[in-house]
């Protein structure tokens, strides 16, 4: 039971991604709070101001491959590359994605079943994050 609702977490944070690059792939700005749901269990929403990368931007790419590790169950790879994202989000200072990162990495490791106070800053930071990049 558990499991299943990381995954629906995780649905729903790959999906603001998906919809996050998109946005950025195309040069369009929301101007507003854009809400969507999947199934109707989670909501996610972004602001105007976030920060753009390409769609071919290696953090990204880096970002895609934590996802498609966890999908396939290889969690250590998964946060490795969840860590090496969440380091180059936080130095860009784009904090929607460096909160996501941590998450997942976050995520990754409770996957793994190493529950370590790292993992739990980083889903407290992840959270923090939000709170303070979403007003």
């Amino acid at each position: 039971m558990l499991k299943n609702h990381f995954f629906v977490l995780f649905v729903c944070l790959y999906s603001a991604i998906i919809l996050s690059a998109a946005v950025c792939s195309v040069g369009v700005y929301i101007s507003q709070n854009l809400f969507f749901s999947v199934n109707n269990q989670c909501s996610v929403f972004f602001l105007s101001a976030f920060f753009s990368y390409s769609s071919d931007a290696p953090e990204l790419q880096l970002r895609r491959l934590g996802d498609l590790c966890f999908m396939f169950g290889h969690y250590s790879l998964a946060f490795q590359a969840y860590h090496s994202a969440k380091r180059d989000f936080n130095a860009d200072q784009a904090w929607l994605y460096y909160a996501g990162a941590l998450e997942m990495a976050a995520l990754s490791a409770f996957m793994q079943g190493e529950v370590t106070r790292k993992a739990q800053e980083y889903m407290d930071e992840g959270i923090i994050t939000y709170l303070n990049s979403c007003k």
